[in-house]
Protein backbone atom coordinates (compact mmCIF):
# COMPACT_ATOMS: atom_id res chain seq x y z
CA UNK A 1 0.00 0.00 0.00
CA UNK A 2 2.76 2.11 0.74
CA UNK A 3 4.59 1.84 -2.77
CA UNK A 4 1.33 2.47 -4.08
CA UNK A 5 0.45 5.45 -2.69
CA UNK A 6 4.46 6.61 -3.17
CA UNK A 7 3.78 6.09 -6.39
CA UNK A 8 0.83 8.21 -7.33
CA UNK A 9 2.05 10.98 -4.77
CA UNK A 10 5.36 10.88 -7.25
CA UNK A 11 3.29 11.05 -10.60
CA UNK A 12 1.41 13.97 -8.57
CA UNK A 13 4.69 15.74 -7.41
CA UNK A 14 5.75 14.84 -11.49
CA UNK A 15 2.14 16.14 -13.11
CA UNK A 16 2.07 19.39 -11.28
CA UNK A 17 5.77 20.47 -11.83
CA UNK A 18 5.04 19.92 -15.75
CA UNK A 19 2.00 22.42 -15.12
CA UNK A 20 4.08 24.89 -12.99
CA UNK A 21 6.51 24.61 -15.90
CA UNK A 22 4.26 25.48 -18.68
CA UNK A 23 1.98 28.03 -16.50
CA UNK A 24 3.93 29.62 -13.99
CA UNK A 25 7.55 29.88 -14.88
CA UNK A 26 7.37 30.39 -18.46
CA UNK A 27 5.23 33.58 -17.28
CA UNK A 28 7.74 34.81 -14.85
CA UNK A 29 11.41 34.58 -17.31
CA UNK A 30 14.56 36.09 -16.42
CA UNK A 31 16.08 37.84 -19.37
CA UNK A 32 13.75 35.56 -21.64
CA UNK A 33 14.79 32.26 -19.68
CA UNK A 34 12.53 30.46 -17.33
CA UNK A 35 13.85 27.88 -14.61
CA UNK A 36 13.77 24.23 -15.66
CA UNK A 37 11.68 22.89 -12.52
CA UNK A 38 12.14 19.29 -14.29
CA UNK A 39 15.84 19.12 -14.29
CA UNK A 40 15.54 20.38 -10.38
CA UNK A 41 13.20 17.65 -9.13
CA UNK A 42 14.49 14.85 -11.65
CA UNK A 43 18.17 15.19 -10.27
CA UNK A 44 17.04 15.51 -7.11
CA UNK A 45 15.34 12.37 -6.68
CA UNK A 46 18.24 10.66 -8.30
CA UNK A 47 20.93 12.21 -5.87
CA UNK A 48 18.85 11.42 -2.45
CA UNK A 49 17.25 8.10 -4.05
CA UNK A 50 19.84 6.41 -6.54
CA UNK A 51 20.74 5.97 -10.18
CA UNK A 52 17.29 3.78 -10.80
CA UNK A 53 14.67 5.65 -8.76
CA UNK A 54 16.11 9.02 -10.34
CA UNK A 55 16.00 7.06 -13.55
CA UNK A 56 12.30 5.74 -13.45
CA UNK A 57 11.79 9.46 -12.36
CA UNK A 58 13.23 10.59 -15.54
CA UNK A 59 11.56 8.59 -17.54
CA UNK A 60 8.39 9.24 -16.22
CA UNK A 61 8.97 13.24 -16.19
CA UNK A 62 10.17 13.52 -20.02
CA UNK A 63 7.75 11.11 -21.10
CA UNK A 64 4.67 12.87 -19.80
CA UNK A 65 7.07 16.69 -20.47
CA UNK A 66 7.08 15.26 -24.49
CA UNK A 67 3.59 14.36 -24.91
CA UNK A 68 2.52 17.94 -23.05
CA UNK A 69 5.39 20.47 -25.03
CA UNK A 70 7.23 17.81 -27.46
CA UNK A 71 7.01 17.96 -31.05
CA UNK A 72 8.02 13.69 -31.12
CA UNK A 73 8.50 11.82 -28.24
CA UNK A 74 11.91 10.94 -27.23
CA UNK A 75 14.25 13.33 -26.80
CA UNK A 76 13.31 15.29 -23.66
CA UNK A 77 12.25 11.34 -22.15
CA UNK A 78 16.15 10.14 -22.81
CA UNK A 79 17.38 13.53 -21.30
CA UNK A 80 15.48 13.03 -18.31
CA UNK A 81 15.85 9.85 -18.18
CA UNK A 82 19.73 10.25 -18.04
CA UNK A 83 19.61 13.39 -15.68
CA UNK A 84 17.84 10.91 -13.35
CA UNK A 85 20.47 7.77 -13.69
CA UNK A 86 23.63 10.67 -13.59
CA UNK A 87 22.53 11.87 -10.61
CA UNK A 88 21.83 8.89 -8.86
CA UNK A 89 25.65 8.55 -9.68
CA UNK A 90 26.38 10.60 -6.69
CA UNK A 91 24.07 9.27 -4.38
CA UNK A 92 26.81 7.84 -2.27
CA UNK A 93 28.51 10.54 -1.94
CA UNK A 94 26.08 13.11 -1.81
CA UNK A 95 25.50 14.94 1.81
CA UNK A 96 21.36 15.73 2.15
CA UNK A 97 22.37 18.82 4.73
CA UNK A 98 25.00 20.43 2.11
CA UNK A 99 22.56 22.75 0.06
CA UNK A 100 25.64 23.63 -2.10
CA UNK A 101 27.02 20.27 -2.94
CA UNK A 102 23.02 20.36 -4.46
CA UNK A 103 23.28 23.36 -6.19
CA UNK A 104 26.68 22.15 -7.60
CA UNK A 105 25.76 19.21 -9.32
CA UNK A 106 22.52 20.64 -10.28
CA UNK A 107 24.11 23.14 -11.74
CA UNK A 108 26.42 20.76 -14.12
CA UNK A 109 24.05 18.85 -14.69
CA UNK A 110 21.45 21.71 -16.02
CA UNK A 111 24.41 23.46 -17.91
CA UNK A 112 25.13 19.45 -19.86
CA UNK A 113 21.25 19.30 -20.26
CA UNK A 114 21.04 22.79 -21.99
CA UNK A 115 23.79 21.98 -24.41
CA UNK A 116 22.33 18.75 -25.06
CA UNK A 117 19.13 20.03 -26.31
CA UNK A 118 20.85 23.05 -27.83
CA UNK A 119 23.43 20.71 -30.36
CA UNK A 120 19.96 18.55 -30.47
CA UNK A 121 18.13 21.58 -32.25
CA UNK A 122 21.66 22.51 -34.05
CA UNK A 123 21.57 18.71 -35.68
CA UNK A 124 18.27 17.83 -36.43
CA UNK A 125 16.25 21.07 -36.27
CA UNK A 126 18.89 23.64 -38.15
CA UNK A 127 19.06 26.33 -35.72
CA UNK A 128 21.80 28.22 -36.21
CA UNK A 129 24.77 27.70 -33.66
CA UNK A 130 25.92 30.50 -31.76
CA UNK A 131 28.27 29.95 -28.84
CA UNK A 132 27.77 32.95 -27.23
CA UNK A 133 23.74 32.82 -26.95
CA UNK A 134 24.06 29.42 -25.47
CA UNK A 135 26.63 30.21 -22.89
CA UNK A 136 24.26 32.64 -21.50
CA UNK A 137 20.93 31.02 -21.83
CA UNK A 138 23.07 28.29 -19.65
CA UNK A 139 24.16 30.75 -17.22
CA UNK A 140 20.74 32.39 -16.62
CA UNK A 141 18.77 29.23 -16.20
CA UNK A 142 22.29 27.70 -13.42
CA UNK A 143 21.16 31.24 -11.87
CA UNK A 144 17.20 30.58 -11.85
CA UNK A 145 17.73 27.08 -11.27
CA UNK A 146 19.23 27.66 -7.81
CA UNK A 147 17.26 30.06 -6.72
CA UNK A 148 14.84 27.72 -7.02
CA UNK A 149 16.33 24.93 -5.15
CA UNK A 150 16.81 26.98 -2.43
CA UNK A 151 13.08 27.72 -1.95
CA UNK A 152 12.15 24.20 -2.75
CA UNK A 153 15.12 22.30 -0.65
CA UNK A 154 12.61 21.22 2.25
CA UNK A 155 10.20 20.01 0.07
CA UNK A 156 12.73 18.30 -2.76
CA UNK A 157 14.44 16.51 0.70
CA UNK A 158 10.77 15.25 1.98
CA UNK A 159 10.27 14.34 -1.33
CA UNK A 160 13.24 11.72 -2.10
CA UNK A 161 12.86 10.60 1.91
CA UNK A 162 9.42 9.86 1.15
CA UNK A 163 10.33 7.52 -1.54
CA UNK A 164 13.25 6.15 -0.03
CA UNK A 165 11.06 4.64 2.72
CA UNK A 166 9.07 3.64 0.63
CA UNK A 167 11.64 2.30 -1.33
CA UNK A 168 12.99 0.45 1.52
CA UNK A 169 9.39 -1.38 2.78
CA UNK A 170 8.70 -4.58 2.65
CA UNK A 171 5.01 -4.17 1.73
CA UNK A 172 3.52 -5.63 -1.07
CA UNK A 173 1.87 -3.43 -4.15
Amino acid sequence: MRKTLTGIIMIFVIGTAIFLQANLLQAIPLNGTSANIGIILVASVGLICGKFIGGINGFVYGILYDIAFGRAIGIYTILYLLVGYLSGSFNKNFSKDNKVSMIFLISIITAIFETSIFLFFVLFRNYDFELQSMLFIIVKEIIYNTILILILYKFLIWFGEMINKSKNSYYLL
